[in-house]
């Protein structure tokens, strides 16, 4: 540990990012949980020093957490495999999404990403307001960039048609 690490800092401005990357999926205090759990851990590692600055950056490093844990959770679910298993994962409204308002805009987006495959619910929440770039998320991932843009661009494809837009 070479670098100091203003950890307010990284939390004020990497909690929001990991919130929506965890709200997109689940529920608003399920997310709050797991955003907690993965600075935490975090946190943690940095001070054990099994963070390597040199290998990626502290949003790369968490966001990787963030995976696992999101993994953690559906395992427990045991619906990982499955998505429809959970009680969160119902389809979405077949009402035309731009007679919608705001708030029942973002609950049928919500459930539509909840659709896609687990990959592709993965590149699509790194990619959230183009927080990660496609070569991060190739890392945190351990995929080829190539694989995780052909998972970004057919996400979007879906998402659209299941949107209608």
């Amino acid at each position: 540990m070479t670098a100091s690490v203003n950890w307010d800092e990284i939390v004020k401005s990497l909690g929001p990012r990991l919130y929506r990357y965890f709200a997109a999926s689940l529920s608003d205090s399920v997310a709050d949980d797991l955003t907690q759990d993965t600075l935490l851990r975090t946190v943690r590692k940095y001070q054990d020093g099994q963070i390597d600055l040199s290998r990626g950056t502290i949003d790369m490093f968490a966001f990787g957490v963030a995976k696992n844990i999101r993994f953690e959770h559906f395992k427990q679910l045991r619906a990982w495999d499955s998505f429809e298993e959970s009680p969160e994962m119902q389809s979405p409204s077949p009402s035309a999404f731009d007679q919608l308002n705001e708030h029942e805009q973002t609950h049928r987006l919500k459930r539509s990403i909840q659709q896609l495959s687990s990959m592709q619910q993965e590149v699509l929440m790194l990619t959230i307001d183009q927080e990660l770039t496609m070569a991060q998320i190739a890392q945190i991932l351990n995929i080829p960039e190539g694989t995780v843009k052909s998972h970004h661009h057919r996400a979007r494809q879906e998402l659209q048609r299941m949107l209608e837009i």
